[in-house]
């Protein structure tokens, strides 16, 4: 039962890591899970049946997805009941693991994770951020889930604390002091994905970004130095990084090296979430670009 059951997670991770609608963060992510998820044991296991639906669920849509944007003429209607269609099916799931315990506190990581995705597509950043707080209270050493935590905390400072403008695409604070507070727990979160690699410097571009966000300048431009200098090893030429081993399980650090740059566009897009919800685009593009839910 398991073995067929773990087969048919990693098949459905392989196929939609071959999916170009699929975020690049959302593939590293199902991997996180996966690892966590009971995978190898022979009795049935809860949380893994989780995985395997919401995989599913993501497996179906995008395929939709794909298929409806071949057509000559999509209607932004077809893309619309698609996304409805996804938001059902992952309300349900939410539900169903709301409903279910995990056996050891690996299995708890997972469930957590997977309420974290299901929030996230579903646009409740509130959410995202308290099940991935309770999945670093279970584990608290997965760089890419502090990195989604500090994603996740910079959004919901956004939301919660800056209205929109006249100007289009700007923002104004409704409360300063809480609105910095906010993006310093989004840095902080940051913070704790710092290797002392070269692959800091994409970690620090985003602190740097954050912290000018919320008005700390002086802080921020040590984190831009900082990132520029995190580019370079001890000689001062440019590092080579390693690809990981054919078949080696990725780590953490594997994983965030394989993060696209960040865009100069990003705080400006990142303001677009106060319009319409959207993920920022370089690191975590959205899956459905013309769907507002």
């Amino acid at each position: 039962m398991g073995h067929s059951r773990d087969n048919a997670i990693e098949q459905k991770l392989s196929q939609l890591a071959q999916m170009a609608t699929v975020s690049p963060f959302s593939q590293m992510f199902y991997q996180v899970i996966a690892r966590y998820a009971g995978l190898g044991h022979d009795w049935e296991d809860n949380i893994a049946d989780l995985l395997t639906g919401l995989l599913s669920i993501e497996l179906w849509y995008h395929r939709q997805l794909d298929r409806t944007r071949r057509r000559a003429h999509p209607g932004r209607g077809d893309l619309q009941s698609l996304a409805d269609k996804r938001r059902i099916a992952l309300e349900s799931l939410t539900e169903e693991a709301k409903g279910t315990w995990g056996l050891t506190p690996e299995d708890e990581v997972a469930r957590h994770l997977i309420l974290a995705e299901c929030y996230y597509h579903t646009y409740y950043t509130e959410k995202v951020v308290a099940h991935l707080e309770a999945a670093l209270q279970q584990r608290s050493d997965e760089p890419l889930v502090y990195f989604a935590l500090g994603y996740n905390r910079y959004i919901l400072a956004l939301e919660a604390f800056l209205r929109r403008a006249e100007q289009p695409g700007e923002g104004v604070p409704v409360n300063y002091m809480s609105f910095q507070w906010a993006c310093l727990e989004a840095a902080t979160a940051f913070e704790k994905v710092l290797t002392g690699s070269e692959n800091d410097a994409e970690v620090y571009q985003w602190i740097g970004r954050v912290l000018a966000t919320a008005g700390f300048q002086q802080a921020a431009e040590q984190a831009f130095r900082q990132a520029v200098q995190a580019e370079y090893d001890e000689t001062g030429e440019p590092s080579q990084q390693d690809g990981p081993q054919l078949g080696a399980e990725p780590t953490g650090e594997e994983l965030l090296a394989k993060l696209p740059p960040i865009s100069e566009a990003e705080i400006a897009q990142a303001k677009e979430q106060l319009k319409k919800s959207f993920s920022i685009s370089d690191l975590w593009p959205p899956d459905d670009p013309n769907i507002q839910n």
